[in-house]
């Protein structure tokens, strides 16, 4: 418990530190539907994450939740203009045997709790923000083996 808890201050100060936006070349459009969808990471911060952990993202309401392509993941959503606000984050907390899904799911996490920009490029979903931009396409998650 005292770890999920300290996971979750972490996450908080993560999320009130990193405020910086990259440049990401995607169109900004508010209007989009981001919501009800499934999305799966197919970029993250320049790697591209093994098909058995790619990072995924569902927002409905509120609140979103997902897998970091190791652990699982869920917090409060909310739209700040073209800003996505990831709040009261929690995480499960297991890493996967292979070192670079490990990073794909760090990055990934570090640019959702910058307030990433929110846009389109080519039909997918890209979040850019500190560290980088993820882009998503909308499908089923790939199940993870480990």
């Amino acid at each position: 418990m005292r770890s999920i808890v300290l996971l979750t201050l972490g996450l908080a100060l993560l999320v009130a530190v990193l405020s910086a936006c990259s440049s990401s070349g995607a169109s900004n459009r508010p209007g989009a539907r981001i919501d009800g969808i499934d999305w799966r990471a197919i970029s993250v911060g320049g790697l591209v994450p093994p098909p058995d952990h790619a990072p995924t993202m569902t927002i409905a309401a509120d609140s979103i939740r997902g897998s970091g392509g190791c652990n699982e993941y869920g917090g409060k959503v909310a739209l700040d203009g073209t800003r996505l606000v990831a709040t009261d984050m929690q995480m499960t907390l297991r890493a996967c045997l292979d070192d670079s899904a490990n990073e794909v799911e760090r990055r990934f996490m570090t640019i959702l709790g910058a307030r990433p920009t929110i846009g389109q490029r080519d039909g997918h979903l890209i979040l850019a923000g500190a560290g980088g931009e993820i882009e998503l396409e909308a499908g089923p998650a790939v199940p993870q083996t480990d």
